[in-house]
Parts: C-alpha cells; structure tokens; sequence
C-alpha cells in the first residue's frame, strides 16, 4: 500500500518536460559567454609588441607605451648623483602607443624631497609595468 499523499502515477510534465527549455537556457549561456566588448578586446589587445621606450630629457624623462596592451602601474625609479635612495613615481596607467612626459618636479625621494636636477644630476631611469594580462616589461636609460 503506498504511502498517504504519493501519487499512484507519474505526472505527464516530468523531466522529460523540461529537457528543451534547459537545452535552449545552456545554449543562450554559451553563446552569451563568447560575446565580447571593446574594453575587454582593448585590455586583451593581441600580443606583446615592443615593450617600453624612455627618452630622457634636460627636464624629465617620457615613457611610451609600444605594447599591445595598457600599462598598469609604472613605476619610474632616477638615480641622481649625490641621492642615497632613488627618486619615484608611479604612473596609473599608460595606454597603448601612448607616451607619459615625467618631470624631475613629478619624483619624489623616500624621504619627500623633489628631484632637482641641478642640484642632482639624474644618472639613470628604470621603468616597469605590467599590462592587463599580467605580462611584466621593464627599460632602462642614460642621462
């Protein structure tokens, strides 16, 4: 004898019911999946490219971007004759085939202080960031 509240038979709208509406909700997900938009083909860009090129400068240094993608956090390190700790600054972001002008007023000592370049004379500039895919790239350059 079955239990009190089953059903003696199976309902008509079983599994087998549903089976095209869940094939059709898997094939709109999959197909929603491939789709892209411009800020995802801009940040996924399509290789590595040349990297970073600094030109120095009597006043400052620029940083061009020749990747395929943003940079993300560049950070500028100068060295400068007579400074016990290098002159920083960190740049947010550097878009693709773009270029960032960095002043000697723009870096900063550990301490605080502002690179002045006539009381210190800039040696030498390294740079680095990483792109959107996590790739790192560096330069360096030679007053």
């Amino acid at each position: 004898m079955p239990a009190p509240g089953l059903p003696l038979t199976r309902s008509p709208r079983g599994g087998r019911g549903r089976l095209p509406y869940r094939a059709v909700a898997i094939a709109l997900a999959l197909s929603a999946g491939s789709c892209s938009s411009p800020a995802v083909d801009k940040a996924a860009g399509n290789g590595a490219g040349a990297g970073i090129a600094v030109t120095t400068a009597a006043d400052g240094l620029t940083i061009e971007n020749h990747t395929t993608r943003p940079l993300l956090n560049v950070r500028i390190a100068v060295t400068a004759a007579g400074a016990d700790t290098p002159f920083v600054r960190v740049v947010p972001t550097i878009d693709t085939d773009q270029n960032a002008a960095v002043r000697f007023s723009d870096l900063l000592s550990e301490a605080g202080t502002m690179l002045d370049g006539a009381v210190n004379a800039p040696q030498s500039a390294t740079v680095g960031g990483r792109d959107t895919l996590g790739n790192t790239y560096s330069a360096n350059a030679r007053w």
